[in-house]
């Protein structure tokens, strides 16, 4: 199955870096990077494919559409509830407890990832 790996953080820097350590995990890979979670659900609803497997790393605090508000609107559309070809990890600087037990009573979220996410971490996600 081929794997997509959606970006969706407010910071380009963040996003660059990242895509250059997944690429250099597996140049197979397909990166795509979002600065809002609007765009990213936009690019979902449009590009879906169940043929595919989406790695999503998700922030928190962004612009015009935030983690949470990207989380509650996936939910929402059907196409996407329909296949199991997800994995969503929600990314933040934030330690706070309350971002973490949110991030845990969403079903969809696979896991809670700090800020930076280190190589070691990539290669477990992403390597079968």
């Amino acid at each position: 199955m081929e794997k997509y790996v959606l970006l969706i953080d407010d910071d380009p820097v963040l996003n660059l870096i990242s895509q250059r350590m997944i690429k250099n995990i597996d140049a197979d890979i397909t990166v795509h990077t979002f600065l809002n979670g609007k765009d990213a659900l936009d690019y979902l609803t449009e590009n879906f494919t169940p043929s595919r497997y989406y790695v999503i790393l998700l922030d928190i605090n962004m612009p015009v559409l935030n983690g949470w508000q990207f989380l509650d609107a996936f939910k929402k559309i059907e196409p996407l509830q329909q296949h199991a070809n997800f994995e969503i990890y929600m990314v933040s600087s934030s330690t706070d407890d309350n971002d973490f037990k949110k991030a845990k009573s969403y079903r969809i979220v696979t896991r809670f990832l700090v800020k930076p996410i280190a190589l070691d971490a990539f290669k477990d996600l992403l390597l079968d």
